[in-house]
């Protein structure tokens, strides 16, 4: 077994595995797998809306997918510029999904 091909077998379980949490998240489960959620205290963490915020996590890991799969070719196939585009690529998505999740109260329960 190749190096490269190794690598491929290793991107494909991260992306299968990144499926699956992102199946679970989007099923309204699984919010304590959230980065930041997780930690809160369980009175702040009432005020939020842990499906809606789930399905939004999940929704950003399914796109994430794309994006790991073609940097993943890229690198393949020596298509540095195509690396470079798929990582910022990727970059742009989780700054935007951070900012997104974090201003405007979207996910805050209505009183």
């Amino acid at each position: 077994m190749t190096n490269e091909t190794l690598g491929c077998i290793i991107t494909g379980g991260v992306c299968l595995l990144l499926l699956a949490i992102a199946l679970v998240l989007l099923r309204g489960r699984g919010a304590m797998l959230i980065a930041g959620y997780n930690t809160m205290s369980p009175a702040k963490r009432e005020k939020y809306d842990e499906k809606a915020l789930g399905r939004f996590v999940g929704w950003l890991l399914i796109a994430m997918i794309p994006c790991i799969l073609l940097t993943n070719a890229a690198a393949h196939y020596d298509l540095g510029w195509l690396v470079g585009g798929s990582v910022a690529a990727s970059i742009a998505l989780l700054v935007g999904g951070a900012v997104y999740t974090n201003t405007g109260k979207r996910f805050l329960r209505e009183e």
